[in-house]
């Protein structure tokens, strides 16, 4: 990120611990989340499944997405938690599992622009990267129980990330910065 930082702690954003019955889940998530291999097979499994057309999974095809995973067993919960109208947002669900992985940050960032360069040129642009930001966020707060942050707040976030990282040229964000 050159000599360039980002502060997130100025916008006042304090996440309080999981509850205990998500601190359960996200131990077994914890569990999944060894190896990078493991959080791409998941990803991977859900591009084949959605092929690609939504962020979001039928409830009723977690079974299907956590087969052979230590996820599996977990579909209800994850849905209360992830679910709205039937309907888990799995980019959201990915963000999650990355963060509380056992994966160094540095990993962590990769995988985190690998799942969300959605055109595959290897750089986030800015809607990529605001839907990558708000994934995080919102994933967070429904594990933690906080408040969701409001989309100006949002953009906020991603627009310093991209001042930050990328300086001389704000259009997009690269995995190395």
């Amino acid at each position: 990120m050159g000599n360039s930082s980002v502060s997130v702690s100025s916008l006042n954003i304090d996440f309080k611990r999981p509850t205990y019955s998500n601190a359960k889940i996200l131990h077994k998530c914890n569990g999944y989340t060894g190896t990078q291999k493991e959080i791409l097979a998941l990803y991977y499994r859900f591009m084949n499944i959605q092929q690609g057309k939504t962020l979001e999974i039928k409830e009723g095809l977690l079974n299907l997405l956590f087969r052979n995973t230590n996820l599996r067993g977990f579909e209800m919960e994850i849905s209360n938690l992830f679910g709205t109208q039937k309907k888990i947002n799995v980019m959201e669900l990915l963000a999650v599992v990355t963060v509380y992985s056992s994966l160094r940050w540095e990993v962590k960032v990769k995988l985190g622009v690998y799942m969300f360069d959605f055109d595959g040129d290897k750089c986030l642009s800015k809607d990529e990267l605001t839907v990558l930001v708000s994934s995080f966020f919102e994933g967070l707060s429904k594990v933690t129980e906080n408040p969701s942050l409001d989309q100006f707040t949002l953009r906020s976030i991603s627009k310093t990330i991209i001042k930050a990282a990328a300086p001389a040229q704000p259009k997009k964000v690269q995995s190395n910065e």
